[in-house]
């Protein structure tokens, strides 16, 4: 996984170019990030996994001191080339670092942030202590990451077929595969996984893959063969919770690009109870007291 993260430039490229397909700053943030910017204009922001930098550098524009950590060198190479053509480079910093043994001193950080980066660490748990050391008491904690735990996100044997954006899309992938091999194994090792929490107290994170790692240019872009964890919302609050944070929001229906019909479904069943954690996603704000 180093090696592929460290050389492979063209999964950042395809990453760059899939993520300026939308409103960075508008739909690509997590939900609340751009209030929470303008309150905290005195401190500094953290991207761990920041990769090419393009949520780090967007929160520069918006006037706090960013830093960007990743453990890919092509990664941070193509962060700062971009940061200098967009004229930002002395609004942020870029730096080599693991997610897991972060290069930064305790309660360094008023905002701390990752996205689309637990489902690809074998021990994410190591990452989210990490990310409560580095925050400020008083700090934010923002997660997310795609919730296998729904049955709208299905692993096949090509790697994950997402319908986070398309209710049609996830339902219908859904349907197709609900009797399929790979859905029925997943399903059970969620099953194990929730026994574990709720029956035995024993937190693992065990629901770990082994990585595929091709390097077709139409999987690399984060998504498919570097799927190491099968994150879910359920697993990470728990742990979230056991380090002593205070989780403020968690959703698991939050769709960027929708119907407002289907955002208006997804509310509604984002607050009951259950239900609210098969949705698609996750996305968690914590508090560290």
């Amino acid at each position: 996984m180093f090696t592929y993260y460290s050389t492979y430039e063209k999964y950042f490229e395809n990453a760059e170019r899939h993520r300026k397909e939308e409103d960075t700053v508008g739909k690509l943030f997590f939900p609340g990030l751009k209030s929470l910017i303008r309150s905290s204009k005195n401190g500094m922001f953290l991207d761990v996994g920041t990769g090419s930098g393009v949520i780090v550098r967007k929160v520069a524009t918006e006037g706090i001191y960013s830093v960007g950590v990743d453990i890919s060198r092509a990664g941070i190479r193509l962060g700062k080339k971009m940061a200098i053509s967009e004229q930002i480079d002395h609004k942020i910093e870029f730096l080599i670092g693991d997610a897991t043994r972060l290069p930064f001193k305790d309660d360094a950080f008023t905002i701390v942030e990752c996205q689309e980066l637990l489902e690809h660490l074998p021990n994410p748990g190591s990452c989210i202590s990490e990310l409560s050391r580095v925050t400020k008491r008083d700090g934010s904690v923002l997660i997310q990451t795609p919730n296998f735990a729904s049955p709208f996100v299905v692993v096949s044997e090509k790697g994950v077929e997402k319908g986070r954006n398309d209710l049609k899309t996830a339902f219908i992938a859904f349907v197709s595969a609900i009797v399929s091999k790979n859905q029925l194994k997943r399903l059970f090792m969620f099953l194990i996984m929730y026994l574990q929490l709720n029956l035995l107290k024993n937190h693992t994170f065990s629901l770990v893959l082994k990585p595929r790692l091709s390097k077709d240019p139409a999987f690399a872009c984060g998504d498919k063969d570097d799927l190491v964890y099968l994150s879910n919302i359920i697993e990470i609050e728990h742990f979230i919770t056991r380090l002593g944070l205070t989780i403020l929001f968690s959703s698991s229906y939050v769709i960027r690009k929708a119907h407002p019909l289907a955002k208006a479904i997804a509310s509604v069943i984002d607050s009951l109870p259950i239900l609210n954690k098969f949705g698609p996603n996750c996305f968690i704000q914590a508090k560290k007291k």
